[in-house]
């Protein structure tokens, strides 16, 4: 399980620092997720149309991953149905990923 906070991969000012590849890549595929929930939020779990990044025995999962909002916490939650990766994302909320549309 992967927990990340989406601000540790940002400069202070919310920009994106210069990250070595395997980090920016981790970088953009969870801001993928965080921008597919908090453009469409809920607490059940929902499709994104973001494709799993992991390779089990080097072939690429052909999952998608699945995601809610923890109303809670206001995590969000994720993972893949076909090869179980999963995480939890914090430290969203105001970054360059957050597509919520004010109220």
């Amino acid at each position: 399980m992967l927990i990340a906070d989406m601000r540790h991969f940002l400069n202070e000012d919310g920009s994106l620092p210069d990250l070595p590849e395997p980090a920016l890549n981790l970088a953009f595929h969870l801001g993928t997720i965080v921008g597919w929930v908090s453009r469409f939020p809920s607490n059940k779990r929902q499709a994104t149309n973001v494709p799993c990044r992991r390779r089990p025995r080097r072939r690429r999962c052909l999952g998608e991953i699945q995601a809610c909002l923890d109303p809670h916490t206001g995590a969000i939650e994720w993972t893949c149905p076909l090869c179980s990766d999963s995480g939890t994302i914090s430290g969203w909320e105001g970054t360059l990923w957050d597509k919520t549309i004010p109220s």
